[in-house]
């Protein structure tokens, strides 16, 4: 192996000592975006972001810590559309953790985190804050909603069969629609991190633990900000006249938590 990638691993290992990925691992990694004609300058990086990519939650956890409070304290000088330092952050690294299913499945067999695509080039905490900008820009071009409201989109407007289940008979036009602004009034009242907590868990898959150490919540405090996130969504139908929390209603709701994250 050559001095300098040498040099990078361990420069790497000594930084990071939680993250423990194999020098094979990262040697290969480098290899695979050198075949690509890239020279990669920013080696150490190149080793975070890979660790990152290949689902280390050591990495994720190093990517929270170090860049976190630099990410938002420079996006607060940046346009972000009708988006928060903190919501431009968290939608960030939704984004480059989620699959890149361009890539060959790792031996757990899950799909590698899309920040496998950092080659290096850049400071990987510029490559952050390009995404977080063209995050915004789109946002501001295209007014997109927030990832779970925009999944909830045509509750309001879906009609029950004639041949409806038990399940799907209370859902009428006029209980879907006050059931809809019902759950986008009350996901939009969840905090930062309430929000962030649901779309990891409920729309990433990502275990409950990892994705409370991203924002540097232990166990225990991640559990009671999902769970009062998830108390506070449910309350929002039993705020609406005339719907009482039935053990239907409840399967009702289940069945629409679960549409709602599907893509």
């Amino acid at each position: 192996m050559e001095f300098k990638l040498e040099k990078a691993y361990k420069n790497a290992i000594a930084k990071w000592k939680s993250i423990l990925w194999p020098k094979e691992l990262f040697i290969k990694h480098v290899e695979w975006i050198r075949s690509g004609g890239v020279k990669p300058v920013h080696l150490e990086d190149l080793y975070l972001a890979g660790a990152a990519g290949f689902r280390l939650s050591s990495a994720w956890e190093v990517i929270n810590s170090e860049f976190s409070a630099r990410m938002i304290k420079t996006l607060s000088h940046m346009p972000l559309a009708d988006m928060t330092p903190q919501d431009a952050w968290s939608e960030t690294i939704a984004k480059v953790i989620d699959d890149d299913t361009e890539k060959d499945q790792l031996t757990d067999g899950r799909h590698p985190a899309k920040i496998v695509r950092y080659q290096g080039l850049v400071k990987l905490l510029n490559y952050l804050l390009v995404i977080s900008k063209r995050i915004a820009i789109q946002r501001n071009r295209k007014k997109k909603p927030d990832y779970f409201l925009s999944a909830m989109e045509g509750f309001d407007r879906s009609a029950p069969e004639s041949n409806a289940s038990p399940q799907q008979s209370i859902a009428t036009k006029d209980t879907v629609k006050q059931v809809f602004n019902g759950l986008r009034d009350a996901y939009k009242s969840l905090t930062t991190e309430q929000r962030f907590l649901v779309m990891m868990v409920y729309r990433k898959g990502m275990r409950q633990k990892e994705a409370g150490k991203m924002i540097g919540f232990s166990e225990s405090k991640t559990t009671r900000h999902l769970k009062k996130a998830i108390e506070t969504i449910k309350e929002s139908m039993v705020a609406i006249d005339g719907i009482e929390m039935t053990g239907q209603l409840e399967n009702a709701f289940a069945a629409l938590w679960q549409e709602a994250w599907t893509e």
